[in-house]
Order: structure tokens, then sequence, then C-alpha cells
């Protein structure tokens, strides 16, 4: 009888430890639930030929393909790097347009947007193409939450450029 408790609190244990790592690497994933580095570009600069980059460390300790909730191949982190808080874009006469999202950089990476609507969009290099890139056409103001992720293990260094793209009537 103490053998058969024995065997059932390991089994137990072994049950809780594999519920409690599903949980951390759930936990991990990126989610609309974390914070990342709060930027605001005015929009004259959005819509300029030459908008902003910003610098940073793409790739994480979180394989993709274990987040089932969320698009992507290769490692991440759970929290954004960048929060973009997006005022009304007018494009006017202009017609319509869209948001663009632009990973420069020497190693293979991808791009995971979450848009204020709650939309997931995903970009990964093509071979048109030197890095990813995420188009939101007709963007709604708001937050709009970036995570750049590596392809491989480990972290590189790219650049994110932000801006519009302006489709005339």
């Amino acid at each position: 009888m103490i053998r058969f408790w024995k065997v059932a609190r390991v089994a137990a244990l072994a049950v809780a430890a594999g519920l409690l790592t599903g949980g951390i690497a759930a936990a991990d994933c990126p989610s609309s639930g974390g914070t990342g580095r709060y930027v605001e570009i005015p929009t004259d600069r959005l819509m300029s030929a030459d908008p902003p980059i910003h610098v940073v460390a793409a790739g994480g300790p979180t394989r993709m393909e274990t987040c089932a909730s969320v698009p992507g191949e290769g490692w991440a982190r759970g929290l954004p790097h960048f929060e973009l808080g997006l005022q009304p874009i007018e494009f006017g006469s202009l017609g319509g347009g869209a948001l663009v999202f632009e990973v420069q950089g020497a190693c293979a990476s991808f791009l995971l947007v979450l848009d204020s609507y709650g939309a997931w969009h995903y970009g990964r290099a093509m071979p048109d193409q030197p890095g990813p890139v995420v188009t939101i056409t007709d963007p709604r103001s708001g937050l709009h939450q970036v995570w750049i992720g590596a392809r491989t293990p480990g972290e590189c260094t790219v650049g994110l450029r932000i801006g519009t793209i302006v489709y005339p009537d």
C-alpha cells in the first residue's frame, strides 16, 4: 500500500510539473498583456520619405512554434519591443493608405504586430525584400504592439522602420 502512494505521489508531481512548465512557456509567448517601450511618432514623420529607425535586439528565449495563439517561426520574447501610440492618419485627398513596419538587419528575423483591432500580423524576410515587412491597410489610431524575433536561437541587432504608404485614388 505504501508503494502505491509513492507511485501516485510521484505521478501527481510529474503532472503538476508538466502543468507548471506549460504555464511558464505560455506566459513567455507574445500576448496583448505585456508592455514594451512606448513610442509615439508624429504623423508628419510617419508620412515622410525618411521615417525614424529604432534599433533593437531581435530574438528571445521562447520558441514561437510552442505559442499556439500567435503566428511565427523562430525565437521571440513575451513582452513587445515597442508599443506604437498611433494618432489618426489623414490621407486626405491622397486616397487610402497603410502603416508599414519594416525590419532592417543582417540576421534572419521576423516581425509580429498586434494592431489596435486586436489582429495579429506576421512577416518574415522574403527573397525579394531585405527584411520582414508587415503592412496594415487603413490603420486605426490606438496602440500597436511590435515584436521582432530571430529565426535562429540567440539575439541580433536590427533596426525597425515605421512609416506609411499612400494609395492614390
